[in-house]
């Protein structure tokens, strides 16, 4: 007969397997994000190839038509294409509107039309509707703001206007895809361009195309920066230089500085593991106890420009699609 074990034998036991469990409980978070990570890095690689065919295959030079002056600047006459933007998709879904950036002060304003297409995003403070999806707050809004709109403005335009960039976007997994929310009462997208003559913002499936976003590996939308006014004519500059924002009142000094420290290539980017808390009033908003510097861009515009760089703690672990862009938004500007 096989002899027994001891006492002391069944407890040293017990104790290696509370150690292994406890590791496990230790490590398995750790060990996830870091595949989380690696899963997120690939997709950047990805859409930044994506990107990259949609720019080799800009041939031409489309018209934007000035829509309507901002108050107070003049009158535009025509700009193009890649006076703007360049070869690279927006930012910005200015180039989707003729009758004013949805969601900025009045209609009418600060639009570039391309076509009569128009982007309807919806007004989650007004709209009763379902607001689940793609969430965040913004300083100073008690209400949830649905945008990502630089996102969604280089997914629509590659939609629109690429072929070979188009099939390599619908090649990207299933799985990095999440479409926009919709209507709770009659299951329709909320977010989509507008394709009909008239601009009706009425969701018609077959003539509008619904918004949809890329994620990360912890369903987080991905972010997308890119310079502006690439036109060598000054005055095409300044007439373009009024236009900014909506999305932040420094966004467009900011996208630009960051753009070239990563040597003029768009950026595409993750917020990493804690995305989903830097989405939070509670993580941005200071009325909530929170701290502005959350957001990208307030902490990189924080101080004199000669001292710009990344440094709230929600910010060091974001993903970026150029390679050692982390390391140049870290030691920012006052180290080049």
């Amino acid at each position: 007969m096989a002899p027994a074990f001891t006492l002391v034998e069944l407890l040293v036991v017990f104790a290696v397997i509370i150690v292994l469990v406890g590791a496990v409980l230790v490590a398995g978070p750790a060990l996830i994000d870091r595949g989380k990570i690696k899963n997120t890095e690939t997709l950047l690689a990805q859409v930044r190839d994506v990107i990259e065919q949609f720019k080799a295959e800009q041939t031409s030079n489309p018209t934007l038509l000035r829509a309507q002056p901002q108050p107070g600047a003049g009158t535009l006459g025509m700009l193009y294409y890649k006076d703007r933007y360049g070869t690279y998709p927006p930012d910005e879904l200015e180039v989707f509107t003729a009758v004013g950036i949805p969601g900025s002060a009045g209609t009418g304003n600060r639009s570039l039309a391309l076509g009569k297409s128009h982007v309807e995003l919806g007004n989650p403070a007004t709209d009763p509707r379902n607001w689940s999806a793609m969430k965040f707050y913004t300083v100073g809004n008690a209400q949830p703001q649905l945008e990502h709109r630089d996102l969604a403005a280089m997914v629509l335009t590659i939609e629109m206007y690429g072929v070979e960039s188009k099939s390599a976007l619908d090649a990207l997994p299933e799985s990095n895809f999440r479409a926009g929310p919709v209507d709770s009462l009659n299951g329709k997208p909320i977010q989509f361009l507008d394709r009909s003559p008239t601009a009706n913002r009425v969701y018609n499936e077959e003539t509008d195309l619904a918004v949809r976003y890329i994620v990360d590996a912890w369903g987080v939308p991905l972010s997308y920066f890119t310079t502006r006014n690439h036109s060598s004519n000054p005055q095409k500059i300044a007439d373009m230089n009024f236009l900014g924002s909506s999305n932040h009142p420094q966004w467009h000094e900011a996208c630009t500085e960051m753009v070239r420290l990563a040597g003029g290539e768009p950026i595409v980017m993750s917020w990493g593991p804690d995305g989903k808390e830097q989405a939070t009033r509670e993580a941005i908003d200071p009325n909530a106890g929170g701290d502005p510097k959350a957001v990208l861009i307030d902490d990189w515009m924080d101080g004199p420009r000669d001292r710009r760089r990344i440094d709230h703690p929600l910010n060091l672990d974001n993903l970026y699609s150029v390679s050692g862009l982390k390391e140049k938004l870290e030691r920012g500007l006052s180290e080049e």
